[in-house]
């Protein structure tokens, strides 16, 4: 495959259109050729940078997001209603438009949107190795932070590369380097987010929660996923994929 080759192609590349063979050929391109990977990473932030704009969100005031919350925590387990409207997921100006304001919104963290996000995205890994030594030395310097690859003890799990990405820091916008690492398991993708936390609170209520090598787990769902999350000293680690909670927190805990 030549760079024109790959630059035709790249759009159904990044859509994940492509079968495995092809993105095997794909992959082995855009990671020994540095215009390409570059050509990747333009497109990969411009999509990026579209997609906030495509849908905006509706923002209530935060003294009525605050009333909503008494009220709701008032009520303990959700109603038939509540449960209904989450199901229809009707956008606020719809509601507004119905005269309805009584609107549930899960505040899962930023965090959590970007672990789904990016696992969803086809995004090539920069380094095809399944050694995590490799891997730690590839990122040193390149991070403002030492970072050590995790190592699962599950025989499933595989390592198959990683790659230089970033997370949006909050709802201010800022971003900070992370590292983006991806795994199999099995039939299922793994991903792992990993990036300085020292002065941000991740979500701490999920699904499933335990307490690991003195470190509490969470797993958050979202759009169909499951997030863990947990810290080692000022990193976080932001673990994503399509298997059930347990099992997730099972794998996580054979991480070391």
């Amino acid at each position: 495959m030549d760079c024109k080759e790959f630059v035709q192609f790249s759009g159904c590349y990044l859509d994940g259109e492509i079968d495995a063979k092809d993105r095997a050929t794909f992959d082995g391109h855009v990671a020994a050729c540095t215009p390409c990977r570059a050509h990747v990473d333009n497109q990969i932030a411009f999509r990026r940078g579209l997609r906030p704009h495509l849908k905006r969100p509706d923002v209530l005031p935060p003294e009525r997001r605050a009333r909503i919350r008494r009220e709701v925590a008032a009520l303990g387990q959700p109603s038939a209603l509540v449960v209904w409207f989450r199901r229809l997921a009707i956008p606020v100006p719809v509601l507004a438009a119905l005269g309805l304001f009584f609107v549930v919104v899960p505040n899962t963290g930023f965090v959590v949107r970007e672990a789904a996000m990016q696992h969803q995205e086809p995004m090539p890994v920069e380094v095809p190795s399944a050694a995590e030594d490799e891997l730690d030395a590839w990122f040193r310097g390149k991070l403002p932070f030492d970072i050590r690859t995790p190592r699962f003890a599950d025989s499933r799990v595989r390592l198959m590369g990683g790659r230089l990405t970033h997370i949006v820091a909050g709802e201010d916008g800022r971003h900070r380097k992370a590292a983006y690492l991806v795994y199999g398991a099995g039939p299922h993708k793994v991903t792992v987010l990993v990036f300085d936390a020292s002065d941000l609170d991740l979500p701490r209520q999920g699904t499933e929660s335990r307490m690991i090598d003195g470190q509490e787990l969470s797993i958050v769902p979202q759009n169909g996923l499951n997030v863990a999350l947990y810290r080692r000293g000022s990193l976080a680690y932001a673990i994503t994929s399509d298997l059930a909670a347990p099992e997730m927190a099972d794998l996580v805990a054979t991480a070391y």
